[in-house]
């Protein structure tokens, strides 16, 4: 009797031995497991902050072009404005007379300014020489020898003109070759006191019945 029940003490410890490992096993495989999900979560969150990163440049991206799409759309709308402005002044316009010329006089008078017009043709390269040659029968030598400046002013005909210019009228004077806006006390000073001493200034008029509603001096070099 006694050694059956030594017997069923070894069987008992064996078999709590082998539940302790069993058991140790399983917390061990669930340890793993934990650690394992808990990898996934932090996967899972940096992953999620990834795409609301993405997300924020997205709407900054699309804020960014809406903006240069509403910059454009008033950019087209101030030209459409410009061109139509352009064509109403000069194109649809009837009667648009365009001359070129120097000034000769000038008269300011109360909300206007009459102008002397003495109309001139400005000949440049072959084309000059071309009519130096026919007009004055010169040899090319001599007529590319007149050219010192590349062009050669022809006085038309035409008798001297007078045409009002208004206070309103688009004026555009050269800064060294280039044209740009001016005021119209600015051409006032430039005819009565500058033009002394220059050679005949050249300018382009666009005239409509008997004013002109722009001046531009033209570059000649």
């Amino acid at each position: 009797m006694k050694g059956w029940s030594i017997a069923l003490v070894v069987i008992l410890i064996i078999m709590g031995s082998l539940g302790s490992v069993y058991m140790l096993r399983a917390v061990g495989s669930l340890s793993i497991d934990i650690g394992d999900l808990e990898g996934r979560q932090a996967a899972q969150e940096d992953f999620k902050e990834a795409t609301e990163e993405s997300l924020k440049s997205i709407e900054v991206a699309a804020e960014d072009l809406s903006s240069r799409m509403r910059t454009l759309e008033e950019e087209n709308a101030a030209l459409k404005e410009d061109l139509a402005f352009l064509k109403e002044k000069f194109i649809e316009l009837p009667g648009v007379l365009t001359r070129e010329g120097t000034i000769e006089g000038m008269r300011v008078a109360s909300g206007y300014i009459e102008l002397g017009i003495r109309p001139l043709e400005v000949l440049r390269g072959e084309e000059a020489i071309r009519y130096l040659m026919e007009t004055f029968d010169y040899s090319i030598q001599r007529a590319s020898e007149e050219l010192s400046g590349g062009y050669y002013r022809i006085a038309l005909k035409e008798d001297q003109k007078t045409y009002r210019l208004t206070r309103e009228a688009m004026i555009y004077l050269l800064e060294e070759d280039k044209a740009v806006e001016a005021s119209l006390e600015e051409l006032i000073t430039y005819v009565q006191q500058e033009f002394p001493r220059n050679e005949e200034p050249l300018f382009s008029f666009y005239v409509i019945e008997e004013e002109i509603v722009e001046i531009k001096e033209m570059y000649l070099p």
